[in-house]
Protein backbone atom coordinates (compact mmCIF):
# COMPACT_ATOMS: atom_id res chain seq x y z
CA UNK A 1 0.00 0.00 0.00
CA UNK A 2 1.33 3.28 -0.43
CA UNK A 3 1.69 6.02 1.98
CA UNK A 4 -1.02 7.98 -0.40
CA UNK A 5 -3.35 5.47 0.42
CA UNK A 6 -5.86 5.18 2.92
CA UNK A 7 -6.45 1.36 4.47
CA UNK A 8 -9.93 0.43 5.94
CA UNK A 9 -8.81 1.68 9.45
CA UNK A 10 -7.77 4.78 8.60
CA UNK A 11 -10.77 6.87 7.82
CA UNK A 12 -13.23 6.75 10.71
CA UNK A 13 -16.69 5.25 10.58
CA UNK A 14 -18.86 3.91 13.35
CA UNK A 15 -16.91 0.74 13.92
CA UNK A 16 -13.11 1.49 14.49
CA UNK A 17 -12.86 3.87 16.62
CA UNK A 18 -10.21 2.58 18.50
CA UNK A 19 -7.95 1.54 15.35
CA UNK A 20 -8.97 4.81 13.74
CA UNK A 21 -7.42 6.62 16.80
CA UNK A 22 -4.20 4.58 16.74
CA UNK A 23 -3.70 5.28 13.09
CA UNK A 24 -4.76 9.18 13.68
CA UNK A 25 -1.98 9.42 16.34
CA UNK A 26 0.54 8.07 13.92
CA UNK A 27 -0.43 10.14 11.14
CA UNK A 28 0.35 13.56 13.75
CA UNK A 29 3.27 11.88 15.15
CA UNK A 30 4.94 11.47 11.63
CA UNK A 31 4.10 15.05 11.33
CA UNK A 32 5.28 16.07 14.76
CA UNK A 33 1.71 17.26 15.70
CA UNK A 34 1.14 15.10 18.07
CA UNK A 35 1.30 17.02 21.11
CA UNK A 36 -1.89 19.37 19.38
CA UNK A 37 -4.32 16.39 20.59
CA UNK A 38 -2.01 15.05 24.06
CA UNK A 39 -1.22 18.98 25.08
CA UNK A 40 -0.18 19.01 28.53
CA UNK A 41 -0.90 22.33 31.06
CA UNK A 42 2.65 22.59 31.01
CA UNK A 43 2.84 23.84 27.50
CA UNK A 44 0.04 27.04 28.01
CA UNK A 45 2.19 29.65 27.07
CA UNK A 46 3.27 28.07 23.90
CA UNK A 47 -0.09 27.74 22.66
CA UNK A 48 -0.35 31.33 22.14
CA UNK A 49 2.23 31.76 19.63
CA UNK A 50 1.21 31.90 16.30
CA UNK A 51 3.41 28.81 15.17
CA UNK A 52 1.67 26.68 17.47
CA UNK A 53 -1.56 28.47 16.05
CA UNK A 54 -0.71 27.47 12.65
CA UNK A 55 0.75 23.78 13.53
CA UNK A 56 -2.80 23.55 15.02
CA UNK A 57 -4.60 24.02 12.10
CA UNK A 58 -2.40 21.34 10.03
CA UNK A 59 -3.34 19.15 13.29
CA UNK A 60 -6.87 20.06 12.78
CA UNK A 61 -6.87 19.49 9.14
CA UNK A 62 -4.74 16.06 9.01
CA UNK A 63 -7.48 14.56 11.74
CA UNK A 64 -10.59 15.75 9.29
CA UNK A 65 -8.84 13.97 6.50
CA UNK A 66 -9.41 10.77 8.13
CA UNK A 67 -12.98 11.57 9.10
CA UNK A 68 -15.78 10.14 6.87
CA UNK A 69 -18.26 12.96 6.18
CA UNK A 70 -20.48 12.45 8.77
CA UNK A 71 -18.11 13.09 11.53
CA UNK A 72 -16.45 15.68 9.52
CA UNK A 73 -19.87 17.73 10.59
CA UNK A 74 -19.53 16.74 13.76
CA UNK A 75 -16.31 18.94 14.55
CA UNK A 76 -16.95 22.15 12.03
CA UNK A 77 -17.38 24.26 14.83
CA UNK A 78 -14.49 23.03 16.65
CA UNK A 79 -11.23 26.16 17.15
CA UNK A 80 -8.66 23.57 18.14
CA UNK A 81 -7.02 19.93 17.35
CA UNK A 82 -7.49 19.09 20.84
CA UNK A 83 -11.66 20.59 20.96
CA UNK A 84 -11.80 18.37 17.61
CA UNK A 85 -10.03 15.29 19.06
CA UNK A 86 -12.53 15.58 22.29
CA UNK A 87 -15.52 15.86 20.77
CA UNK A 88 -14.88 13.00 18.85
CA UNK A 89 -13.47 10.95 21.85
CA UNK A 90 -17.00 11.71 24.11
CA UNK A 91 -19.02 10.81 21.34
CA UNK A 92 -17.70 7.35 20.81
CA UNK A 93 -17.14 6.95 24.43
CA UNK A 94 -21.06 7.25 24.67
CA UNK A 95 -21.59 4.79 22.30
CA UNK A 96 -18.91 2.26 24.12
CA UNK A 97 -21.76 0.74 26.71
CA UNK A 98 -24.03 0.08 23.72
CA UNK A 99 -21.24 -1.40 21.72
CA UNK A 100 -19.61 -3.39 24.83
CA UNK A 101 -23.26 -5.30 25.22
CA UNK A 102 -23.60 -5.82 21.86
CA UNK A 103 -19.57 -7.30 21.56
CA UNK A 104 -20.89 -9.03 24.70
CA UNK A 105 -23.83 -10.66 22.90
CA UNK A 106 -21.48 -11.53 19.49
CA UNK A 107 -18.91 -13.38 21.51
CA UNK A 108 -21.95 -15.58 23.34
CA UNK A 109 -23.35 -16.30 20.62
CA UNK A 110 -20.49 -17.17 18.20
CA UNK A 111 -20.49 -20.52 16.30
CA UNK A 112 -18.87 -21.99 13.35
CA UNK A 113 -20.90 -23.43 11.03
CA UNK A 114 -20.57 -26.31 9.00
CA UNK A 115 -18.55 -25.49 5.88
CA UNK A 116 -17.06 -22.29 7.18
CA UNK A 117 -12.59 -22.14 6.98
CA UNK A 118 -11.52 -22.87 10.28
CA UNK A 119 -9.00 -19.72 9.46
CA UNK A 120 -11.73 -17.69 8.71
CA UNK A 121 -13.82 -18.50 11.63
CA UNK A 122 -10.50 -18.10 14.36
CA UNK A 123 -10.01 -14.81 12.64
CA UNK A 124 -13.78 -13.21 13.37
CA UNK A 125 -13.41 -14.58 16.51
CA UNK A 126 -10.56 -12.77 17.53
CA UNK A 127 -11.22 -9.34 15.88
CA UNK A 128 -14.45 -9.59 18.39
CA UNK A 129 -12.14 -10.77 21.32
CA UNK A 130 -9.46 -7.77 19.90
CA UNK A 131 -12.69 -4.85 19.94
CA UNK A 132 -14.07 -6.06 23.15
CA UNK A 133 -10.59 -6.19 24.87
CA UNK A 134 -10.02 -2.27 23.22
CA UNK A 135 -13.73 -1.27 24.61
CA UNK A 136 -12.87 -2.80 28.29
CA UNK A 137 -9.78 -0.43 28.15
CA UNK A 138 -11.18 2.71 26.97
Amino acid sequence: MSPNTLGPNDVLREDNYFLWEFNCRMALARKDLLDHVEMKSEGAAKRETEAWKAADFKAMAVISKLLSPVYQSMIRECKSAKEVWETLREFFVKQNLHNRVQLRKQLHEFQMTSGTDLGIACSSLMTSVYDFRLLATS
